[in-house]
């Protein structure tokens, strides 16, 4: 059977989003222009939220590490040219009909055995078998990020980098793996009162640690749940966790 994400791989993949969350880009970047399909009559895109679903929520470890060799590629493209995508999410990424076919035969039907594979997101020989199959789907002028996914720098509304869109590509590869959202935006906001920013700070606090104070001073936002240096004024969060 193809292997899934072990322990080791989530923990990688927590540790680099927390270098992220600690390390914030402020190169000036520009948004993403508005793309087309080079063969829009000829062949129909689909999401990857569509190819997770054939697999029951998780994908096989191998597959994932296609997706991350692919976008990582994109977005390297895109940090030359001083472009930010903005939209990364499960149903931004996309793939052509034909190649779900192909990965649905090779992957969902795979018998062999797994042991012994890496389970690390290195380059290795399996991924170079494969050619480009993932590439970042249509956006516009006003992105429509997914809650779960989006970074700390666009829930504050800070000048955003390519550490806002490696974020949200950690989280989808988060889904990707486990089935389960790394942050849930709608996590007790009844119960609690909270909006689902407040839910999604909260969470991210208690994940990742106290959010970086330079972030804080850039988010036009940061007032509403920041103090100047940083520290949260979230009534909810300091009960929380026992302050005053």
């Amino acid at each position: 059977m193809l292997s899934l994400a072990t322990p080791r791989t989530i923990m990688r993949l927590l540790s680099t989003l927390k270098s992220l969350f600690h390390s914030h880009s402020q190169r000036p970047h520009r948004p993403m222009p508005a793309m087309r399909s080079p063969q829009p009559y000829l062949e129909r895109y689909i999401p990857l939220e569509d190819l997770r679903e054939s697999f029951g929520g998780r994908m096989p470890l191998q597959l994932v590490k296609l997706v991350a060799r692919d976008i990582l590629t994109a977005l390297r493209e895109n940090e030359k040219r001083g472009i930010i995508h903005g939209d990364i999410n499960q149903n931004s990424i996309v793939m052509s009909t034909r190649d779900l076919n192909w990965l649905l035969a090779r992957f969902r039907d795979d018998d062999s055995d797994s042991e012994g594979v890496d389970d690390s997101f290195s380059t290795g020989s399996f991924e170079e078998q494969f050619p480009t199959v993932f590439r970042l789907g249509i956006v516009d002028a006003h992105p429509r990020i997914s809650l779960s996914v989006r970074s700390p720098e666009a829930i504050l509304e800070a000048p955003c980098g390519v550490s806002s869109d490696l974020w949200s590509l950690a989280c989808v590869i988060y889904l990707l793996l486990t089935g389960e959202l790394l942050f849930d935006p709608g996590f007790q906001c009844a119960d609690l009162g909270l909006t689902p920013d407040e839910s999604h700070i909260i969470q991210m606090i208690e994940m990742l640690g106290d959010f970086p104070e330079d972030l804080v001073r850039r988010g036009t936002e940061s007032k509403k749940w920041f103090h100047p240096d940083g520290t949260p004024i979230l009534q909810t969060y300091k009960s929380c966790c026992g302050l005053s």
